[in-house]
């Protein structure tokens, strides 16, 4: 080595010391990542991660209240997406839970957020409370907007003060409302593509006539013989009972179940998924059942799920030698196995009941060798199954 001679020295700037990786590496990283903070310390690593966690973060925005802290989340995310048109283009979906009554700056950067929010597809509008309405709201905020949805819930606006934004919504496939709206309207032509209904009411009369529905979920079990007019159509029925309807049925509660299933078949005997969910509080315990000819008569029904908090004991007649204690997971499962065994074009059941504690399960039946297989559930995850969505 020549004397005085040295080896050279490598600068160890900021940027050298950076971990780097190209984008499409970053976005496959990301795309493994379910959980929101886990992208947000993927953020801080490099602008590529930055740009592509952000992409999954921003995707889906849930802004309903949590302990009181709605204000604080709109205001975040209406600064952010107002001022950065690329953030709101990330959104596919967005809850928003409003306030009776606006700030003018908020207002205007709430607009401005979802006027650039042009990719949006689901959208659900809430109130301060859910599952109340306030009329008095200008629509000023959604009608001028260009995304076009696929799903829309309005708990919120008026509907006849978002007539334009009506106008606009050619590609709404899931309407969830809670009354009869004008965009329902058989002699308007909105809504072309309309092929599932949410009706938060207990009246089947509300549901718009004239139109092919392939799914619907109401509020109510009861008179439900308007349904006929979707016979051709509907693959996809839930009944959702919130307070006591089975005086129709002229039916001890015990047997009521199954009047309700044989007058749906009688109905809509063509449907592929069924759910009955029992919503009704301050009941006591009690026996339920269904009986194998009913079921029958659902000749082509794929999956079936069944909620029933109030229930101890079930039965599937001509198959369950007697009742099962559905209380308990065992009990569940033989009859969910029972009611499999009923209706032998059945492919999954889910049931969720609650005796001691609230459980559920699902079974599903492979179709090439007809294994059954059981997994237990949460009731949420129960519930979840059985919206018109899942």
């Amino acid at each position: 080595m020549v004397k005085g001679s040295r080896r050279p020295q490598l600068k160890h700037t900021r940027t050298s010391r950076r971990f780097f990786l190209p984008p499409e590496i970053c976005a496959i990283i990301c795309d493994m990542v379910a959980d929101k903070h886990d992208l947000l310390s993927l953020c801080r690593i490099s602008s590529a991660f930055r740009s592509q966690a952000e992409r999954l973060i921003y995707r889906s925005v849930d802004l309903r209240e949590t302990d009181g802290d709605s204000m604080w989340r709109l205001k975040l995310w209406t600064e952010a997406a107002s001022k950065h048109a690329y953030l709101a283009e990330y959104v596919h979906s967005l809850i928003l839970q409003l306030p009776i009554s606006f700030e003018p700056s908020l207002a205007s950067k709430l607009t401005r957020a979802l006027a650039q929010s042009v990719y949006l597809k689901e959208l659900r509008i809430l109130g301060p409370r859910e599952g109340s309405r306030y009329n008095f709201f200008q629509g000023s905020i959604i009608n001028k907007c260009s995304f076009r949805l696929t799903k829309f819930e309005n708990r919120y606006f008026d509907d006849k003060l978002i007539l334009e934004f009506w106008r606009n919504q050619t590609e709404i496939l899931l309407l969830n409302t809670d009354r009869d709206i004008c965009a329902l309207d058989p002699e308007s032509d909105l809504l072309p593509n309309l092929i599932a209904v949410n009706l938060k009411t207990n009246n089947v009369g509300d549901l718009p006539a004239g139109r092919a529905l392939q799914r619907v979920e109401i509020s109510t079990m009861a008179h439900i013989s308007p349904l006929k007019q979707y016979e051709a159509s509907l693959s996809t029925l839930n009944l959702r009972q919130t307070h006591w309807q089975y005086q129709w049925l002229r039916q001890p509660q015990e047997l009521a179940l199954d009047a309700l299933v044989r007058a749906v078949a009688d109905i809509v005997p063509n449907l592929l998924h069924l759910g009955i969910s029992d919503e009704q509080k301050h009941l006591s315990l009690h026996h339920s059942g269904i009986s194998k000819s009913s079921l029958q008569r659902l000749n082509k029904l794929e999956s079936f799920i069944l909620q029933m908090p109030h229930v101890s004991h079930f039965a599937v007649m001509g198959v369950s030698q007697i009742p099962h204690s559905v209380g308990e997971s065992a009990g569940l499962f033989s009859a969910g196995r029972d009611i499999m065994a009923a209706c032998p074009t059945l492919r999954r059941v889910a049931l969720a009941a609650n005796a001691v504690q609230v459980h559920g399960g699902v079974l599903t039946r492979s179709q090439a060798e007809g294994v059954i297989h059981e997994e237990p559930k949460t009731w949420l995850q129960v519930e979840a199954l059985s919206t018109l969505s899942a």
